[in-house]
Order: C-alpha cells, then structure tokens, then sequence
C-alpha cells in the first residue's frame, strides 16, 4: 500500500476485506496477507471451486483538484512483473480517509495487465501511475468503478466469470 504508516495500511486492508465479506453477502473468503507475492489480500469463493483472485490495493489520503473536477492519482512502486502480467490479479484504487475510516466516492477495481509499469530512474524499482477523476465520468477507468458496498458483489462477478471458475451450466 502507499501509505507508509502499517496500522494505516492494515486499517484500510481490514476495511477492503470487510466490503468484500458483507458486499459479497459472506460468500467470499478473504485473507489477508503480508503482501507475500505482491498481494495484500487472496478472495476466493470455496463453494463454487478453485477460482482464486489476488488483490494489491494502492490508496492515497488526498485528492489533486483539477481543471475537470477531483482526480484520484495514486504512484507507487510497481509489484513484481509475475503479479502485473498474471490475469487473476487486481488492482484497488481508492480514496481512503482514515479520519472518516472508508474510502470516499468509487473504488477502481484494475486488472494487473491494464495498469503499465514505468522504469525506475537511476537504479530506483519501477513505478505504477494511476491516475482516474473521482466522479468517474467520461475517462478510461469508468468501467472499472464500483462503488465501496458494490465490491463483494462485483468480486462475485469477476471469480464466476475467471477461467478457473467452474461453468454455471456444470453445477
């Protein structure tokens, strides 16, 4: 996570996987992990097969204010190259406030392969760059907004629709 201070970063960790759990009316399983293989949370849905989708969630406290409104732009250092080209990995954007405890306006849920990766300058690990306006409207990211009690539901959507999950019409 961008945020430099852990009990921030395992506050809005404990807060994805709460929207996930109660927006997914408690079929997902989440778990959390010490960003091991540049995750920081594993979902899963156990009743319907192996579908396993890995989430890296990158916040920011503030807002940058545009000529065309508030824009959400999140840099951080890019995870691992296996975790940017793996097709069951994704990215959450969002605008955390940790005084209010919740994300503010839409989440961005990022397959890993849309978001590229810069070089580093001078030996430094590349980057990632997000950057989407805040109201969603008429961007590259709209389709990929959702709003924070929408998540577990969306998630829902995403491992049905996984090569690995199983066919609807098989159960």
């Amino acid at each position: 996570m961008t945020t430099a201070n852990p009990a921030h970063a395992k506050l809005i960790q404990s807060e994805v996987a709460r929207l996930l759990t109660s927006g997914s009316k408690r079929r997902l399983d989440v778990v959390s992990v010490a960003r091991q293989e540049d995750h920081d949370l594993v979902v899963s849905v156990p009743q319907e097969g192996p579908a396993v989708l890995g989430v890296r969630i990158e916040t920011t406290s503030r807002l940058s204010k545009g000529r065309f409104g508030e824009w959400l732009v999140i840099e951080a250092a890019a995870p691992a190259l296996r975790f940017r080209r793996d097709g069951r990995a994704s990215y959450v954007f969002g605008h955390f406030s940790i005084s209010d405890r919740k994300f503010i306006g839409p989440i961005f849920v990022v397959p890993s392969s849309l978001v590229g990766a810069v070089p580093g300058m001078k030996g430094k690990s590349p980057r990632i760059s997000f950057r989407a306006r805040l109201d969603a409207v008429n961007q590259e990211w709209s389709d990929f907004a959702v709003r924070p009690e929408a998540l577990g539901a969306y998630f829902l959507d995403l491992l049905s629709d996984s090569p690995e999950a199983p066919s609807r019409e098989a159960a």
